[in-house]
């Protein structure tokens, strides 16, 4: 939102309306001391007036009212020097002879110019915008652990400083990483992943092979990383059906002498309320069918 401000000066010389005249050689500007205890542009409008004992012409517009104009103190000065500093401030720019100029550039100013043109900015926060990406990371499944991808995104975005409503939620169905959060941060976890895909020149990291049977969409045998999870070896199998039993899901520990197989909840493992399971090579992972 941009508030404009005209602020039009001239120092009441004769002067012709087409083009003003220069001052004469032998006239020279008023000189003055003010002290502007800040406040809007009228009132230093009136102050200059006041102290410089010459009538000031502006045109101030009532959209101008809300902006408040800094403490001003000055000894021995003209009205072109104490509207020259203006410049510096940070949202405040000044027109001089119809030309624009930017307030970190320098200005030349004429002694035979009257007219004044301040442009005063306000700038609005704009809230941010947030969007959800969904990516498929089942290649990646296949040498990371979820904690591993999950965690390398995070620690990306708290270094990037992403507001908490960044977000990131892992469908083990379809292998999709959900993330949530401002264009910035939905790059900067793209480019993590990408950065994470295994160059098939490098050896690849030592993983464990297992069996994934029942009411799985993929059942057969995958390789998880060496340290992946119970989630890690569903998730390569494409995730549960619709009439998994998640609360029921049998491992069976077979490169152990006598095997022994254990129930995990998986329920309670995906919502965060019990610790996602280990494996070792060699285990058969058996979800359960409900009862219809």
């Amino acid at each position: 939102m941009a508030l404009f401000l005209a602020l039009f000066c001239s120092f009441a010389t004769a002067q012709s309306t087409d083009s003003p005249p220069p001052f004469p050689s032998s006239q020279a500007p008023i000189r003055f001391d003010i002290n502007f205890p800040g406040g809007s542009a009228h009132a230093l409008v009136e102050m200059l007036q006041e102290v410089s004992g010459e009538p000031v012409n502006a045109f101030i517009p009532a959209t101008a009212s809300p902006f408040v104009l800094p403490p001003l103190s000055y000894r021995n000065v003209t009205v072109e020097e104490v509207l020259a500093p203006l410049r510096w401030f940070q949202n405040v720019a000044i027109l001089h002879d119809g030309v624009i100029k930017s307030q970190r550039e320098g200005y030349e100013w004429g002694l035979d110019r009257g007219i004044w043109v301040m442009q005063v900015q306000t700038v609005t926060n704009v809230p941010d915008i947030f969007e959800v990406e969904p990516v498929n990371i089942r290649r990646l499944l296949a040498h990371y652990s979820i904690d591993d991808l999950t965690t390398a995104v995070d620690s990306a975005w708290k270094l990037q400083g992403a507001p908490s409503e960044s977000a990131l939620l892992f469908h083990p169905e379809t292998s999709l990483l959900i993330l949530k959060g401002r264009r910035l941060d939905l790059e900067t976890a793209r480019k993590v992943l990408q950065n994470l895909a295994i160059d098939e020149t490098v050896p690849e990291v030592p993983s464990l092979d297992v069996h994934v049977l029942g009411a799985v969409n993929k059942p057969g045998s995958y390789a998880v990383p060496a340290k992946g999870t119970l989630i890690d070896a569903i998730a390569q199998a494409g995730g549960v059906t619709r009439l998994a039993d998640r609360r029921k899901v049998t491992i069976r520990r077979e490169n152990e002498s006598p095997s022994p197989s254990f129930e995990v909840n998986l329920y309670d493992i995906l919502n965060g309320a019990a610790p996602a399971t280990s494996l070792q090579s060699g285990d058969t992972i058996f979800v359960t069918e409900r009862i219809r």
